[in-house]
């Protein structure tokens, strides 16, 4: 039976969202949705949160929210105070 190794972006079995790793500021919005940014605690570098939306939307989270970051490879926990919208 092959072993599939999970897609990037996708929900991994330690239940946390892990960014794609790519150059994501190189590229445009897909669909117009900008991406939600925060800087990598161990590295200091911009990366992806997973979450894309506009900055009306960013203003309604709530709460703490966590990825693994395609960066350092760490479970990152950020809040709206960390992070930011692209391009806004």
């Amino acid at each position: 039976m092959p072993v599939y190794a999970p897609s990037p972006g996708r929900r991994h079995a330690d239940n946390v969202w892990r960014a794609a790793p790519h150059n994501f500021a190189k590229r445009n919005h897909i669909g117009g949705m900008p991406n939600v940014l925060i800087k990598c605690p161990q590295t200091d570098r911009t990366v992806p949160t997973l979450l894309r939306m506009k900055p009306h939307e960013f203003e309604a989270l709530n709460g703490p929210r966590q990825f693994r970051c395609s960066v350092c490879n760490q479970i990152h926990t950020w809040t709206k105070a960390d992070a930011w919208v692209e391009n806004a």
